[in-house]
């Protein structure tokens, strides 16, 4: 009986130096950016209802997304387009320009690029040769993939054509991409550079998507007859760098990220959007630990965007996103349908040669595609079909190096890379169960440009994960 006041008293007590110490620690500043650190976790916190957890995460999200990691010009965001890295990241989305340019010039945009950048690798071993180490556990590892789609074109039951057209994408094309970016991005002031030029990119995609569109009407195209699913990838990759690098703290910052948003939405690719929208919660998530005090500035500009798209949703210029969500949600989407059907056989053909899988490109010869190049629309189940475990363990093994030394390595480099490589390493991860290894150019280019600039080694006894590369 005596015991209850006492418990009762020392408890008040506990209570309020809590609330003291958490008043102390918020009142200091992050001297770089000048926003609060998150106040630790308190015994009071894990009484609080539901909605308070849920409004703390939200304030934290937009105090994340509030984080600037310096102005960039809009004269860096275009000139970083011109430089190697930015000719890298046109190469690796020359799909979505070939088709309107094809009439104005002569030679193959993916061939020119490639050429450019041969030359540019090039002056990069004349110049730095000495310097260059490539990051041989990743090397390995890739040429046993390569490897294997070598070995199982020898043995595949699809005709010679296909094969070959399969062969010279994956192996010289995405091959070259690959070695690109081993040569090109080195250190984190490239990496920024490449980012910088992947936002452009998503920038002009989504401005000639919005230019194009026609409220009202149902239109599943991409830019210039291009793939609409690629893309979709492009801009909802330069959406997530561009929060990740720039923020949403000034009006300029808040118009690109609706720009990209209105593109992405228009473009009506599902697989991107919901990916970008997994990989939005996940960053979200991953920056408010850092910060508590929200921008009133992000505040606001999210709020006039969320203000437009419902108004452009309105006038129908989001019709076609719309309509096929809704067909998601009831049994009338016979795309979903199809890609069921596709991953069935797929995990058939699997189940069959588990090892080897039955050959390069065979998998529209045993499903009964409509195309020679059809696929079972998922980067995991294609590899298994078709190359068995033999292809399928070298790419686990490349995306689980490339997650231990980014998030080894994460503290040491700059906010801007560490937040732009974070938001990409989920949007690619989730984007394997929609992606197609003839589409995974710029995921194996990630995959390498993390290995090139986060590897790990001794040097003068301190950590050198973004100087230059060496295993």
């Amino acid at each position: 009986m005596h015991g209850q006041p006492v418990a009762r008293a020392m408890a008040l007590l506990q209570l309020g130096i809590t609330v003291r110490v958490a008043r102390v620690v918020s009142a200091r500043r992050v001297p770089a950016t000048g926003y609060r650190y998150a106040e630790p976790a308190t015994q009071g916190t894990m009484h609080s209802t539901h909605g308070r957890v849920l409004g703390k995460v939200c304030l934290g999200a937009v105090a994340g997304m509030s984080l600037s990691h310096g102005r960039v010009s809009a004269k860096t965001l275009i000139m970083s387009v011109f430089s190697p890295q930015g000719c890298l990241v046109v190469y690796l989305w020359a799909g979505q320009f070939k088709a309107t340019l094809q009439g104005l010039m002569a030679a193959d945009l993916t061939a020119l690029l490639a050429g450019l950048l041969i030359l540019f690798m090039g002056r990069e071993a004349v110049l730095n040769g000495r310097h260059i180490r490539l990051p041989f556990v990743f090397c390995l590892i890739y040429g046993i993939l390569v490897g294997s789609l070598l070995l199982s074109s020898t043995y595949t039951i699809a005709p010679i054509d296909p094969v070959k057209i399969k062969l010279f994408r994956l192996v010289v094309v995405d091959g070259l991409a690959v070695m690109a970016t081993l040569f090109l991005v080195t250190d984190t002031e490239k990496m920024k550079t490449f980012m910088r030029a992947q936002i452009v990119i998503g920038l002009v995609l989504s401005l000639r998507t919005i230019v194009g569109a026609a409220p009202g009407q149902f239109h599943l195209r991409g830019v210039g007859g291009s793939s609409y699913i690629s893309g979709g990838r492009a801009i909802s990759l330069a959406l997530g760098v561009s929060i990740g690098m720039l923020g949403l703290g000034t009006v300029p910052e808040q118009a690109v990220a609706l720009m990209l948003v209105m593109g992405l939405l228009i473009m009506s690719a599902r697989g991107p959007l919901i990916a970008s929208f997994m990989s939005l919660v996940a960053f979200m998530l991953y920056r408010s630990r850092r910060l508590k005090r929200p921008s009133i500035s992000a505040l606001a500009g999210l709020l006039v965007g969320v203000y437009v798209v419902r108004r452009l949703y309105a006038q129908g210029y989001f019709y076609t996103i719309g309509r096929r969500l809704a067909l998601t949600a009831g049994v009338e989407d016979t795309s979903l349908a199809a890609r069921v059907h596709f991953a069935r056989a797929a995990e058939d053909m699997f189940l069959q040669k588990p090892a080897l899988g039955w050959g390069l490109a065979s998998f529209p010869f045993f499903a009964g595609t409509v195309s020679t190049e059809g696929t079972p629309h998922n980067l995991a189940l294609e590899l298994l079909c078709e190359v068995g475990i033999m292809g399928f363990v070298p790419l686990v093994l490349m995306m689980i190096i490339a997650a231990y030394r980014f998030f080894v390595s994460r503290k040491e480099i700059p906010l801007a890379v560490s937040d732009g490589s974070m938001y990409a390493f989920v949007f690619w991860a989730a984007t394997i169960p929609a992606l197609d290894l003839r589409d995974a150019r710029a995921f194996f280019s990630f995959l390498a440009m993390i290995n090139a600039v986060f590897t790990h080694g001794p040097r003068n006894g301190q950590p050198r994960s973004h100087t230059r590369i060496r295993v």
